[in-house]
């Protein structure tokens, strides 16, 4: 195309011009990464598509070459298929083992859009498809990313069952699939939210320290490790508030079982110190040295109460 000169130009051949630049323009070559998102999308649909393990790693290695906007449209446009209710269980299926590889490489802000979109299923009383969001973001390990407003619902409803069944029967067993779920919710430590903070702290507390069963120390083996995994998210402040939580009656009078005493000290001592404050550090070493001996005393001790009044929490 020969670009007109000012002295050449007229009216309708300016219009003629900008007309052919707008043609040019829309039929111009997609770049190679806007073509390879069309054809998975059009691909995905296929009834017949089965997607393999080496299939996803390959796609996984080429949505790490694009930029992060490629895979985040990919990301919605996946999540859109999935929801709608239309969709074929097969495509499902075939975009489940495609969405966690596309999540880990999409960027935050279209996470939290798919978040947010959850509320809007759910205001609309819309639960077919919000079931079928919560099952998208499930798969990719992504619960964390809805609205603070039904993270706090959803978790404290998530303690409530905790501490429920850790007291009653078989809480051992019924602990595990709880305490998972709520560990979903908490990846890092800012996913834990003031209006669920201290039932959080609290009930952990609860449910790590045990019941002083015999039983494997009186603390569920399988939610163990998971309970320790959100105590080393607490930041110096929640640390400060769990210590003052162990020093009221409901959990104080649990350190005359010798095994609730066991678990408080293997709970305190994977807390690391080095980051806490001066009082901090001088309260859990002495709840540490002298919890054996004092047991449901040790918060009487003049040291120990001296050391909790200038605690901040």
């Amino acid at each position: 195309m020969v670009t007109p000169t000012m002295e050449s130009i007229k009216t309708f051949e300016l219009l003629g011009w900008l007309e052919t630049c707008v043609k040019d323009i829309i039929e111009d070559r997609p770049s190679e990464a806007a073509l390879f998102v069309q054809h998975l999308i059009v691909n995905l649909k296929n009834e017949e598509l089965v997607i393999d393990a080496p299939r996803i790693e390959q796609i996984k290695e080429n949505l790490m070459k694009q930029n992060t906007r490629i895979s985040g449209n990919l990301l919605t446009t996946l999540f859109s298929i999935f929801t709608k209710k239309n969709t074929s269980p097969n495509v499902r299926d075939n975009i489940l083992k495609l969405a966690p590889v596309v999540w880990d490489v999409s960027p935050d802000n279209k996470k939290y859009d798919i978040g947010f979109k959850l509320d809007h299923f759910g205001l609309h009383l819309d639960d077919e498809t919000l079931s079928l969001g919560n099952r998208f973001l499930e798969k990719c390990n992504g619960v964390n990313y809805k609205s603070e407003g039904t993270r706090s619902r959803e978790l404290n409803s998530l303690l409530d069952r905790l501490i429920e069944v850790h007291h009653s029967r078989d809480n051992f067993h019924y602990e595990v699939p709880i305490t998972r779920q709520i560990k979903k919710y908490i990846v890092e430590e800012s996913d834990i939210l003031p209006s669920f903070e201290d039932k959080l702290i609290k009930t952990i507390l609860i449910c790590r320290i045990g019941n002083g069963n015999w039983y494997c120390d009186g603390v569920s083996p399988g939610a163990k490790p998971i309970y320790d995994e959100i105590i080393k998210l607490f930041n110096s402040k929640q640390i400060n508030t769990l210590i003052k939580y162990m020093s009221e009656p409901e959990i104080r009078t649990q350190f005359s079982s010798e095994k609730c005493v066991f678990q408080a000290k293997k709970l305190l001592e994977i807390i690391n110190l080095d980051l806490q404050e001066a009082r901090t550090r001088e309260a859990i070493e002495f709840i540490l040295e002298n919890i054996e001996n004092y047991k449901t005393k040790i918060f009487t001790t003049k040291e120990l109460k001296d050391c909790l009044k200038f605690l901040h929490n």
